[in-house]
Protein backbone atom coordinates (compact mmCIF):
# COMPACT_ATOMS: atom_id res chain seq x y z
CA UNK A 1 0.00 0.00 0.00
CA UNK A 2 1.27 3.75 -0.75
CA UNK A 3 1.43 6.40 1.37
CA UNK A 4 -1.31 8.12 -1.46
CA UNK A 5 -3.38 5.82 -0.49
CA UNK A 6 -3.06 5.72 3.18
CA UNK A 7 -3.85 9.58 3.39
CA UNK A 8 -6.54 10.07 0.48
CA UNK A 9 -9.50 11.99 1.56
CA UNK A 10 -13.02 11.56 0.74
CA UNK A 11 -14.92 13.64 -1.83
CA UNK A 12 -18.46 15.17 -0.24
CA UNK A 13 -20.43 12.68 -2.01
CA UNK A 14 -18.49 9.52 -0.82
CA UNK A 15 -19.91 7.49 2.51
CA UNK A 16 -17.11 6.58 4.55
CA UNK A 17 -16.96 3.54 6.86
CA UNK A 18 -17.69 3.26 10.13
CA UNK A 19 -14.71 2.67 12.69
CA UNK A 20 -16.32 -0.87 12.97
CA UNK A 21 -16.96 -1.86 9.35
CA UNK A 22 -13.03 -0.39 8.62
CA UNK A 23 -11.75 -3.03 11.37
CA UNK A 24 -13.66 -5.74 9.57
CA UNK A 25 -12.54 -4.44 6.11
CA UNK A 26 -8.89 -5.08 6.92
CA UNK A 27 -9.65 -8.38 8.72
CA UNK A 28 -11.16 -9.76 5.71
CA UNK A 29 -8.92 -8.44 3.22
CA UNK A 30 -6.04 -9.97 5.17
CA UNK A 31 -7.62 -13.16 4.73
CA UNK A 32 -8.16 -12.70 1.11
CA UNK A 33 -4.70 -11.84 0.65
CA UNK A 34 -3.67 -15.27 2.49
CA UNK A 35 -6.20 -17.39 0.38
CA UNK A 36 -5.15 -15.34 -2.82
CA UNK A 37 -1.02 -16.15 -2.53
CA UNK A 38 -2.14 -20.06 -1.54
CA UNK A 39 -4.80 -21.07 -3.87
CA UNK A 40 -6.95 -18.30 -5.73
CA UNK A 41 -5.09 -16.38 -8.15
CA UNK A 42 -8.30 -15.71 -10.41
CA UNK A 43 -9.21 -12.86 -7.18
CA UNK A 44 -5.47 -11.23 -7.70
CA UNK A 45 -6.40 -8.37 -9.71
CA UNK A 46 -9.61 -7.84 -7.26
CA UNK A 47 -7.66 -8.03 -3.54
CA UNK A 48 -4.93 -5.92 -4.92
CA UNK A 49 -7.45 -3.42 -5.37
CA UNK A 50 -9.14 -3.71 -1.84
CA UNK A 51 -5.72 -3.70 -0.34
CA UNK A 52 -5.15 -0.55 -1.52
CA UNK A 53 -7.76 1.08 1.22
CA UNK A 54 -6.22 0.36 4.65
CA UNK A 55 -8.01 3.73 5.93
CA UNK A 56 -10.41 6.31 5.36
CA UNK A 57 -12.12 3.77 3.04
CA UNK A 58 -15.60 4.53 1.75
CA UNK A 59 -18.92 2.40 2.02
CA UNK A 60 -18.55 1.31 -1.94
CA UNK A 61 -14.97 -0.64 -1.32
CA UNK A 62 -17.04 -2.49 1.67
CA UNK A 63 -19.59 -3.47 -0.72
CA UNK A 64 -16.46 -4.11 -3.18
CA UNK A 65 -15.35 -6.85 -0.08
CA UNK A 66 -19.07 -8.04 0.40
CA UNK A 67 -19.07 -9.06 -3.05
CA UNK A 68 -15.67 -10.69 -3.23
CA UNK A 69 -16.03 -12.95 -0.22
CA UNK A 70 -19.50 -13.71 -1.64
CA UNK A 71 -18.02 -15.00 -4.85
CA UNK A 72 -15.35 -17.25 -3.16
CA UNK A 73 -17.74 -18.66 -0.63
CA UNK A 74 -19.95 -19.61 -3.92
CA UNK A 75 -16.87 -20.73 -6.02
CA UNK A 76 -15.12 -22.37 -2.33
CA UNK A 77 -14.17 -26.05 -4.21
CA UNK A 78 -12.01 -24.03 -6.41
CA UNK A 79 -8.07 -24.16 -6.46
CA UNK A 80 -4.95 -24.99 -8.20
CA UNK A 81 -3.94 -28.09 -9.19
CA UNK A 82 -1.29 -29.64 -9.93
CA UNK A 83 -0.75 -32.61 -12.77
CA UNK A 84 1.56 -35.38 -12.61
CA UNK A 85 3.50 -36.42 -15.54
CA UNK A 86 4.29 -39.77 -16.54
CA UNK A 87 7.03 -41.22 -18.92
CA UNK A 88 9.83 -39.47 -19.92
CA UNK A 89 9.72 -35.97 -19.53
CA UNK A 90 11.80 -32.41 -18.82
CA UNK A 91 11.46 -30.01 -16.71
CA UNK A 92 9.95 -26.77 -18.96
CA UNK A 93 9.56 -23.47 -16.92
CA UNK A 94 7.61 -20.71 -18.68
CA UNK A 95 5.86 -17.93 -17.57
CA UNK A 96 3.06 -15.40 -18.97
CA UNK A 97 3.28 -11.18 -18.11
CA UNK A 98 0.93 -8.56 -19.27
CA UNK A 99 0.14 -4.61 -18.19
CA UNK A 100 -3.05 -2.71 -18.17
CA UNK A 101 -1.31 0.43 -19.20
CA UNK A 102 -2.19 3.23 -16.93
CA UNK A 103 -5.20 1.28 -14.92
CA UNK A 104 -4.65 3.10 -11.63
CA UNK A 105 -6.86 6.08 -11.94
CA UNK A 106 -5.11 7.73 -8.68
CA UNK A 107 -1.86 7.92 -9.91
CA UNK A 108 -2.18 6.76 -13.55
CA UNK A 109 0.17 3.85 -12.68
CA UNK A 110 0.20 0.46 -14.59
CA UNK A 111 -0.84 -2.87 -13.65
CA UNK A 112 1.68 -5.80 -14.07
CA UNK A 113 0.27 -9.67 -13.82
CA UNK A 114 2.53 -12.25 -14.37
CA UNK A 115 1.99 -15.84 -13.84
CA UNK A 116 4.87 -18.96 -13.85
CA UNK A 117 4.35 -22.78 -14.66
CA UNK A 118 6.27 -25.75 -15.04
CA UNK A 119 5.53 -28.40 -17.04
CA UNK A 120 1.67 -26.79 -17.35
CA UNK A 121 1.37 -26.16 -13.61
CA UNK A 122 1.09 -23.57 -12.44
CA UNK A 123 3.78 -22.52 -9.63
CA UNK A 124 3.28 -18.64 -9.13
CA UNK A 125 1.32 -15.69 -9.55
CA UNK A 126 0.67 -12.22 -9.01
CA UNK A 127 -0.64 -8.56 -9.20
CA UNK A 128 0.75 -5.83 -8.83
CA UNK A 129 0.76 -1.97 -9.23
CA UNK A 130 4.41 -0.73 -11.35
CA UNK A 131 6.52 1.56 -9.22
CA UNK A 132 6.72 4.29 -12.31
CA UNK A 133 4.17 6.27 -14.54
CA UNK A 134 4.84 4.70 -18.19
CA UNK A 135 4.48 6.83 -21.63
CA UNK A 136 3.12 4.38 -23.72
CA UNK A 137 1.54 0.62 -23.69
CA UNK A 138 5.18 -0.70 -24.90
CA UNK A 139 6.52 0.74 -21.62
CA UNK A 140 4.45 -0.80 -19.45
CA UNK A 141 4.64 -4.18 -21.35
CA UNK A 142 8.15 -3.57 -21.12
CA UNK A 143 8.40 -3.33 -17.15
CA UNK A 144 5.60 -6.66 -16.69
CA UNK A 145 8.11 -8.40 -18.51
CA UNK A 146 11.19 -7.28 -16.66
CA UNK A 147 9.47 -8.33 -13.58
CA UNK A 148 8.59 -11.55 -14.91
CA UNK A 149 12.33 -12.20 -15.82
CA UNK A 150 13.35 -11.65 -12.53
CA UNK A 151 10.42 -13.84 -11.25
CA UNK A 152 11.60 -16.75 -13.77
CA UNK A 153 15.34 -16.44 -12.66
CA UNK A 154 15.16 -16.99 -9.12
CA UNK A 155 12.75 -19.72 -9.80
CA UNK A 156 15.66 -21.49 -12.10
CA UNK A 157 18.54 -21.02 -9.41
CA UNK A 158 16.15 -22.30 -6.67
CA UNK A 159 15.41 -25.42 -9.13
CA UNK A 160 19.14 -25.58 -10.27
CA UNK A 161 19.81 -26.01 -6.34
CA UNK A 162 17.38 -28.54 -5.93
CA UNK A 163 19.19 -30.29 -8.79
CA UNK A 164 16.41 -30.17 -10.98
CA UNK A 165 17.70 -28.42 -14.14
CA UNK A 166 15.06 -26.45 -16.40
CA UNK A 167 14.50 -26.48 -20.06
CA UNK A 168 16.69 -23.45 -21.85
CA UNK A 169 15.92 -20.92 -22.91
CA UNK A 170 13.48 -20.31 -20.57
CA UNK A 171 10.35 -18.98 -22.43
CA UNK A 172 8.11 -15.58 -21.65
CA UNK A 173 5.00 -14.90 -23.43
CA UNK A 174 4.16 -11.62 -23.76
CA UNK A 175 0.86 -9.78 -26.56
CA UNK A 176 3.40 -6.54 -27.02
CA UNK A 177 5.26 -6.68 -30.06
CA UNK A 178 6.72 -3.35 -28.48
CA UNK A 179 8.24 -4.87 -25.65
CA UNK A 180 9.35 -8.08 -27.75
CA UNK A 181 11.19 -5.15 -29.99
CA UNK A 182 12.84 -3.51 -26.83
CA UNK A 183 14.34 -6.88 -25.33
CA UNK A 184 16.15 -7.54 -28.41
CA UNK A 185 18.22 -4.51 -27.99
CA UNK A 186 16.35 -2.25 -30.44
CA UNK A 187 16.86 1.38 -30.10
CA UNK A 188 14.22 3.94 -29.90
CA UNK A 189 13.36 7.24 -29.07
CA UNK A 190 11.02 5.25 -26.22
CA UNK A 191 13.82 3.67 -24.78
CA UNK A 192 15.70 6.75 -23.56
CA UNK A 193 12.99 6.67 -21.06
CA UNK A 194 12.85 3.16 -19.54
CA UNK A 195 14.55 2.84 -16.17
CA UNK A 196 17.65 1.42 -16.93
CA UNK A 197 16.90 -1.45 -14.10
CA UNK A 198 14.54 -3.25 -16.94
CA UNK A 199 16.95 -3.56 -19.38
CA UNK A 200 19.04 -6.08 -17.58
CA UNK A 201 16.61 -8.69 -19.79
CA UNK A 202 18.67 -8.16 -23.12
CA UNK A 203 21.89 -9.91 -21.51
CA UNK A 204 19.66 -12.81 -20.58
CA UNK A 205 18.08 -12.93 -24.18
CA UNK A 206 21.31 -12.84 -26.01
CA UNK A 207 22.77 -15.36 -23.44
CA UNK A 208 20.10 -17.91 -24.40
CA UNK A 209 18.85 -17.80 -21.05
CA UNK A 210 15.56 -16.03 -21.58
CA UNK A 211 13.38 -16.19 -25.10
CA UNK A 212 10.35 -13.43 -25.49
CA UNK A 213 7.60 -15.07 -27.95
CA UNK A 214 4.66 -13.26 -29.13
CA UNK A 215 0.86 -14.64 -27.75
CA UNK A 216 -2.39 -13.58 -28.34
CA UNK A 217 -3.74 -11.33 -26.25
CA UNK A 218 -6.75 -13.93 -25.55
CA UNK A 219 -4.49 -16.83 -24.81
CA UNK A 220 -2.53 -14.85 -22.58
CA UNK A 221 -2.86 -15.97 -19.05
CA UNK A 222 -1.65 -13.37 -17.01
CA UNK A 223 -4.77 -11.14 -18.61
CA UNK A 224 -7.05 -12.23 -15.92
CA UNK A 225 -4.14 -10.60 -13.27
CA UNK A 226 -4.48 -6.49 -14.54
CA UNK A 227 -8.23 -6.23 -15.24
CA UNK A 228 -11.75 -7.35 -14.86
CA UNK A 229 -13.71 -9.18 -17.45
CA UNK A 230 -17.00 -10.73 -19.26
CA UNK A 231 -17.48 -14.52 -17.88
CA UNK A 232 -16.05 -15.89 -20.88
CA UNK A 233 -12.73 -14.11 -19.96
CA UNK A 234 -12.67 -15.79 -16.53
CA UNK A 235 -13.10 -19.02 -17.90
CA UNK A 236 -10.58 -18.47 -20.40
CA UNK A 237 -7.78 -16.92 -18.46
CA UNK A 238 -8.79 -18.96 -14.86
CA UNK A 239 -8.82 -22.63 -17.15
CA UNK A 240 -6.40 -24.37 -15.32
CA UNK A 241 -8.62 -23.78 -11.95
CA UNK A 242 -10.33 -27.09 -10.54
CA UNK A 243 -13.07 -28.27 -8.70
CA UNK A 244 -10.52 -29.75 -6.18
CA UNK A 245 -13.05 -31.75 -3.74
CA UNK A 246 -14.93 -33.30 -6.32
CA UNK A 247 -11.67 -34.15 -8.12
CA UNK A 248 -9.62 -35.85 -5.36
CA UNK A 249 -12.90 -37.82 -4.60
CA UNK A 250 -13.80 -35.20 -1.48
CA UNK A 251 -16.96 -33.92 -2.49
Amino acid sequence: MTKGHCVRQLREDEIPMTDGMQRVYRSCVGSLLYIVKHSRPDLCNTVRELSKVNRLGKLENFISMLHCCSFLFATKDLGVQMERKTGDWKWNLYGFSDSDWGNDLDNRKSITGIAVFVNGNLIHWGSRGQKTVSLASAHAEYVAVSDLCRELLYIKYLMCFLNVNPVLPIVIYCDNAGAIFLSKNQESRLSKHLDIKSHFIRQHVEDGQIKILFVKSEENVADGFTKSGSKEDYKRNFRYLRNVCHDNGLS
